[in-house]
């Protein structure tokens, strides 16, 4: 699937002249309670790799490739560490190409699931994500800005000393982010 990809975004860029973008968008929160002892912290980065589509370059179709960490500390400590890939786009809603909509479907989730009793589980599913993001343009092809995320994580399946559990288990999370892009033709 991935190389069909490829090939379809290497044949459209070579033939429509079209722009290619490379794209990061991170992000991280953390936050503790005194009173409880309640510690979280969590940081996901979303990657992007693709060209445009039609005669103004606003439409951006590619990779998708994202890495979420998330750590609960209580009397123990649950950690999820997750890799999702799949398809995205990029809308900018104008020709300066500073407001953009971004949009993914990740049908490869894959990780791993620490409980607090030290139990590793392996995990996978599904994820989608949604932002809206203002860029600048800080020099030629470089771009800086900012965005607001929202990423869920649908776990289907975990896999715990060779047996395998179907669950409907889910992560999601809004979070405020650094945009940075490089655009060339």
């Amino acid at each position: 699937m991935r190389k069909l990809l490829c090939l379809f975004l290497l044949t459209l860029s070579t033939s429509a002249h079209a722009d290619w973008l490379v794209g990061l968008n991170s992000g991280y929160h953390s936050s503790t309670d005194g009173n409880t002892k309640f510690e979280f912290s969590d940081m996901i980065t979303h990657a992007f790799v693709g060209a445009s589509i039609g005669t103004k370059d606003l439409l951006y179709i590619g990779q998708n490739i994202s890495y979420q960490s998330t750590q609960y500390k209580t009397s123990g400590t649950d950690k999820i560490s997750v890799l999702e890939l799949g398809p995205r786009i990029n809308y900018y809603f104008n020709t300066e190409k500073t407001v953009l909509l971004m949009l993914a479907w990740n049908p490869y989730a894959k990780g791993t699931r620490t409980t607090g009793a030290g139990a590793s589980q392996d995990i996978s599913g599904w994820s989608y994500l949604a932002g809206l993001g203002y860029e600048v343009k800080m020099s030629r092809g470089f771009y800086l800005g900012a965005s607001i995320m929202y990423h869920n994580i649908n776990i289907t399946k975990y896999e715990l000393n060779n047996v395998s559990t179907e669950v409907s288990e889910s992560y999601s999370s809004i979070m405020p982010m650094i945009n940075l892009s490089f655009r060339f033709r």
